[in-house]
């Protein structure tokens, strides 16, 4: 039964934020973006802005320009007429011959000059589709610490308008260093596995951490622990170079897992009316949406902790260097308004709560119904570890996918022990 592809019930609630946007496709090879001229100022012209965007995979980004410019437009007060903004899109990462050089160049302009606002998503190769994936801010955590970032919290304390307080605080600390702002997280993902509440009621209560969860006696709780990624939580201390486990806690968490495959019923699992890889968002309505008769208990992958480990999709930072600190912060604030998050386009959960419920529909009219709602809001309201996809994580996704086709205990141990010291080699690195 195993070979079904049950993969895993782990279903990725997310609605994602793709900001409907980005300028001209910067196509040129080795060569950095010129910054936007401003000299022409002194001859009374207003100033330029540049915003960076890498939010999509493979498609055309050059076409969306105009929805960001136009967003802006209508709700940053001085947009078009104090200042306006140039948008500009990496090359994709399924273009690595053109991406990979231009990165290196952008980041020497980084230095002394370059964009001045960044609206990013680190991208996971969670399959390992890609070879040679790059993002921008490799380790958003270290380049905080490279002091790349403005720091927000100054112009946050004199803003009353904004709506800082509506979003998801767990999520905000993960932009923090020191205690100060210089990174918003967007968008965000939870992983949770979904089990038809007709058929199906837990026989143990929540929350709890992921060694109740690997030795629990129900089944269903059993195979909701098969997001490894999250049960580990937050990967690494960036502070100290540390990873957060050792490799001997690694070791016996993918034994463990590996015993669980070994003895799960899939067929009883199945006649409960689980469902695997399921999205929380409108493009998956036929699942999760208000109209629909079935609901679902939501089983998060909880964590070392005992909370839900949630994943930063697309966040956005201001440059350090940018001439124009309040017109940046001004086009922040509104990336963050219920405005702008209520209209995302995409795949991944808005950081702005009381989003996705009756009343307060995401993309165009996708709201859940209120069981499904509350089981979501109790999953945001777990949250207590969270990540930026990195190289780290990305290494330890391709671990768990090579040793869940092992059956040799040897071969498992080598596997560990060499993707562990690679992943201290790439924290040493960051």
């Amino acid at each position: 039964m195993m070979q079904r592809a049950f993969s895993l019930l782990l279903a990725v609630l997310t609605l994602a934020l793709f900001m409907p946007g980005c300028g001209t496709n910067i196509q040129r090879e080795s060569e950095p973006v010129p910054k936007a001229d401003t000299s022409s100022q002194e001859n009374g012209d207003i100033p330029v802005l540049r915003i960076l965007i890498d939010l999509t995979i493979g498609e055309d980004t050059s076409s969306k320009c105009a929805d960001v410019e136009l967003f802006l437009t209508s709700h940053v007060e001085g947009c078009g007429t104090d200042f306006t903004v140039e948008v500009e899109a990496l090359p994709t990462i399924s273009e690595p011959d053109k991406r990979n050089p231009l990165l290196t160049g952008l980041h020497m302009e980084l230095m002394t000059g370059g964009p001045d606002l960044f609206i990013m998503r680190n991208f996971a190769n969670d399959m390992g589709l890609y070879t040679d994936l790059k993002n921008f801010f490799p380790y958003p955590t270290s380049a905080m610490r490279q002091r790349l970032f403005l720091p927000l919290d100054e112009y946050i304390e004199r803003d009353d308008n904004a709506d800082w307080g509506r979003l998801q605080p767990t999520l905000l600390e993960a932009g923090k260093l020191d205690g100060s702002q210089q990174i918003v997280p967007l968008s965000y993902s939870i992983t949770a596995a979904l089990v038809d509440c007709d058929k199906y009621t837990p026989s143990e209560t929540f929350p709890m951490d992921w060694q109740q969860m690997l030795n629990s006696s129900d089944p269903v709780i059993q195979q909701a622990s098969y997001n490894q990624i999250d049960m580990l939580g937050v990967l690494a201390d960036y502070s100290k170079e540390e990873l957060a486990f050792s490799e001997e806690d690694l070791l016996k968490y993918l034994q463990k897992i590996h015993e669980i495959r070994q003895s799960l019923d899939y067929t009883e699992l199945d006649t409960w009316g689980m469902q695997q890889s399921i999205m929380l968002c409108p493009l998956n309505d036929s699942i999760l949406y208000a109209d629909e008769e079935s609901n679902f208990w939501m089983i998060p992958t909880y964590n070392q902790k005992g909370g839900v480990t949630a994943r930063v999709d697309t966040f956005a930072a201001i440059s350090r260097n940018t001439e124009y600190p309040e017109e940046a912060y001004s086009i922040l604030r509104a990336l963050i308004s219920k405005e702008y998050q209520q209209t995302g386009i995409g795949f991944r959960l808005p950081v702005y709560t009381g989003l996705g419920q009756d009343g307060a529909s995401i993309g165009g009219g996708w709201y859940l119904d209120e069981w499904d709602y509350h089981q979501l809001k109790s999953l945001q309201e777990q949250i207590n570890a969270v990540e930026f996809t990195t190289p780290l994580s990305n290494e330890m996704e391709s671990l768990f996918r090579e040793c869940s086709r092992m059956d040799d205990e040897t071969e498992l141990q080598e596997a560990v022990h060499d993707a562990y010291a690679r992943m201290r080699m790439m924290l040493a690195e960051s």
